[in-house]
């Protein structure tokens, strides 16, 4: 079945169309085709791979068959998708430039949206070209393209993104642009919005953290960062806290944005966007990531000692939030958390509703031990610590032990926190299952990490 053009349907076809008490076939075929396509994205036929094939050999023998105007442009939309060549690429548009076909130049000016890289030379070709036959593009587009001159490749994501910081709005921009529809997950799109993030981050770095309250409510529909909008929101809202730390209300607002938006980075990353490799890639991408990580980890090990002052204070609470909070401070806390018997995650539940600091925070829940009882789970390097509350011991496992307690998960029991456990020497010269907190235990848990892992913290610890 051939594709369907709707490039000279009017914008306001919709508005026009008569009441029915039953709808017409053909109406709602339109609508299902404005709402999948947006305005003059084709179909890609199933043969695309054929009709390529052919594009080749007629590009390359005078005696091959002609393509047609619908495999034309097929070729067209497709063609800054894949990389056939710059020599496919050049006969390509010179055949479409000889078609003079208002299809096939919508074809490969939706292709010009959707594949949008203005570093990318076949855009700046495709873009000469449509430019020389604008006004063969629908009456539609005619009239965007005079107030928002779309091929102009290199300037385009720059003007778009200042509009859209004028009026603090891109959905009208977008749409008084035509990148609505499908073109409103296209690269142009994408990219426009990230010249805006990274016209944001640059406020943001000059002090002005208000910039990014505006950026929010632009790519955010309620609490979650619209789809298209992911690399954007990364690079506006949370690059510029990589090597410095935003406001604690504006850090939880962050975290509620992003996790509710991309899942718990700690559970699952599958869901987090990419970020295009000339902005930073996979390198960005994590540390990003690890950024929320950082501000999770740090929310883990607060909440622990929050828990411990209210059911558990003794004389070693402040040497244990000392020496944990210095690995974290120090950044060399991984993973982190919280274990929690019944009483002790009653505590949790009702800090986390009155502190704002701890929106974020997850627990497991523990049985097999006292309800008080309560257990500080951490990555350290390689190594893998259990602190626990009251008069339990700190406890670790090698990255190779079968034992070693696996993180997040719901429910744990107080023996698999216990058993298994590395043999540490005492300090008779014995050998236990963990370091007891009595009398000089910090200095023997510092040495240990340190020979287990090779990490040494930089000051000294009480």
């Amino acid at each position: 079945m051939s594709s369907t053009d709707i490039s000279e349907i009017d914008v306001s076809f919709k508005l026009h169309l008569p009441t029915f008490s039953a709808r017409s076939e053909s109406t709602a075929k339109a609508e299902k085709i404005i709402k999948k396509y947006g305005s003059i994205v084709p179909n890609v036929p199933e043969n695309i791979e054929h009709i390529i094939q052919k594009a080749k050999e007629y590009f390359s023998s005078s005696n091959a068959e002609k393509l047609t105007e619908k495999e034309l442009r097929a070729v067209a939309f497709e063609s800054l998708s894949r990389d056939e060549g710059d020599r496919f690429f050049f006969n390509l548009l010179k055949a479409v430039d000889e078609a003079k076909s208002r299809r096939v130049f919508s074809a490969l000016f939706s292709s010009y949206i959707m594949n949008f890289n203005k570093h990318d030379e076949r855009i700046a070709q495709a873009a000469k070209l449509l430019k020389k036959h604008q006004k063969t593009l629908s009456k539609s587009w005619v009239r965007r393209l005079e107030n928002f001159d779309l091929l102009a490749f290199k300037t385009i994501e720059t003007s778009l993104a200042k509009k859209i910081m004028e009026e603090g709005n891109d959905h009208s921009v977008f749409d008084r642009a035509g990148l609505t529809g499908a073109f409103s997950a296209s690269r142009l799109v994408q990219s426009s919005l990230i010249e805006l993030a990274n016209q944001v981050a640059k406020r943001i770095k000059g002090g002005n953290t208000d910039a990014l309250y505006d950026f929010l409510k632009i790519v955010c529909v309620g609490d979650k960062i619209k789809q298209h909008a992911g690399a954007a929101a990364m690079i506006a809202s949370l690059k510029p806290f990589i090597d410095s730390s935003p406001p604690v209300h504006l850090k939880g607002l962050l975290q509620k944005v992003f996790i509710g938006s991309f899942s718990d980075p700690r559970i699952t990353l599958n869901q987090w966007p990419e970020i295009p490799a000339h902005l930073g890639g996979t390198n960005l991408r994590t540390s990003c990531i690890g950024l929320i990580k950082k501000w999770l980890n740090f929310e883990a090990i607060e909440l622990f000692f929050k828990v411990i002052a209210e059911h558990a204070p003794d004389e070693q609470f402040e040497p244990r939030r000392n020496l944990w909070k210095s690995y974290f401070d120090q950044e060399f806390v991984v993973d982190a958390h919280i274990i929690l018997g019944q009483s002790a995650a009653l505590t949790a539940k009702r800090l986390k509703r009155t502190d704002d600091a701890a929106h974020g925070l997850i627990w497991g829940n523990l049985s097999g031990a006292n309800p008080d009882q309560s257990v500080l789970l951490m990555q350290i390097g390689d190594l893998t610590v259990a602190e626990w509350s009251h008069n339990g011991k700190f406890r670790a496992w090698d990255p190779d032990s079968p034992k070693k307690p696996r993180f997040y998960r719901n429910s744990y029991s107080a023996s698999e926190l216990r058993l298994g456990s590395n043999k540490i020497r005492n300090k008779n010269g014995s050998y236990g299952d963990g370091i007891v907190h009595l009398g000089d235990w910090v200095p023997r848990a510092k040495a240990y990490v340190n020979q287990a892992t090779g990490i040494r913290l930089s000051r000294k610890i009480r």
